[in-house]
């Protein structure tokens, strides 16, 4: 069995032998049907995932969304997931098609058509589309995170959001929340195109609001980000995703700075919230005194994937 790759290098080199051989060895079109589990959290992105590793090998690639009726946060960033994929395998954009129109306005209100553009192109256009404003009070778009003034600029908008509904003790940890998971993008990743969406629900029944928090980049993977600085993990992603979620092994006891994953995984079980991290073959999701699910033996995506979900109190 071939054994993941460990590294961003590694990852363009996959996509460029399978590119070579698509010529000769691949259907011109392959359409893979997008399952309606974009709804269901971890479980249901994971079988978008093994449908697509099940799919042929081909020179364009069709994403049918004819079954799909709702998508969530982390479905936006599986969706750019699979695109960037299929697309830098082939050095094609993937071709949509099929889109419910209620999906389609909010896939454009979430920026996905304009942040996919060189991997993504629609077979057809709705003659309605969602104008969307800057400064909404509901959610964050998805957002390319390259840098510091990116970080920055992420987190002024989440304060925007989420300062008239938190009290002065929670805006602070989910704005950390957010810087954490940032800064790994840009810091620790080594891709150029990871992103970030933020979205708000509010049940004024309940008087709370839910925040649902996706992050995902195409990078190197928490194995490759650590296994340099720390010896005796072994070879596992799970290994390395466990490690870095329960602080067992953080560069910052080193002076150098962490992943930030115990942070983000202590301030979103402290309210209730559960957080998946996902990076190659791993996958971990922490509910806190909920218990703890996790799998080694995920169908192989590159870089690392973050979901987060917690249900503030509104105090103001």
């Amino acid at each position: 069995m071939q054994k993941p790759l460990r590294s961003k290098t590694d990852w363009h080199k996959c996509c460029e032998v399978s590119a070579g051989l698509h010529n000769r060895m691949s259907k011109l079109v392959e359409t893979i049907a997008v399952p309606n589990t974009l709804k269901q959290g971890a479980a249901g992105i994971e079988q978008l995932y093994e449908i697509v590793a099940k799919t042929p090998r081909a020179v364009w690639y069709i994403l049918d969304m004819k079954a799909v009726k709702f998508v969530e946060p982390c479905g936006v960033i599986a969706l750019l997931t699979v695109i960037r994929f299929l697309s830098e395998m082939t050095r094609n954009r993937v071709l949509i098609q099929n889109l419910d129109e209620q999906v389609y306005l909010y896939l454009h209100r979430m920026n996905l058509f304009h942040v996919a553009a060189a991997w993504l192109k629609p077979l057809e256009t709705l003659s309605e589309e969602w104008s969307r404003n800057a400064h909404t009070v509901n959610l964050l778009e998805l957002t390319e995170v390259t840098g510091y003034d990116d970080m920055t600029a992420v987190i002024e908008r989440a304060r925007g959001i989420f300062a008239p509904w938190l009290s002065s003790n929670d805006l602070p940890n989910l704005l950390r929340v957010i810087s954490e998971l940032c800064q790994n993008i840009y810091q620790h990743s080594g891709d150029t195109h990871g992103c970030v969406l933020i979205q708000k629900y509010q049940s004024e029944a309940q008087n709370r609001i839910s925040i649902c928090l996706s992050v995902g980049d195409l990078g190197c993977g928490i194995r490759a980000s650590l296994i340099g600085r720390f010896k005796g993990l072994g070879d596992e992603p799970l290994d390395f995703v466990r490690a870095a979620m329960d602080g067992s092994f953080t560069s910052r006891r080193h002076g150098r700075g962490g992943l930030g994953l115990r942070t983000v995984r202590d301030i979103t079980t402290a309210y209730g919230g559960c957080v998946t991290v996902r990076s190659e073959t791993a996958g971990v999701t922490d509910w806190g005194k909920s218990g703890i699910n996790s799998s080694g033996q995920l169908t192989y995506i590159a870089g690392t994937q973050v979901n987060v979900k917690m249900r503030v109190s509104n105090y103001c």
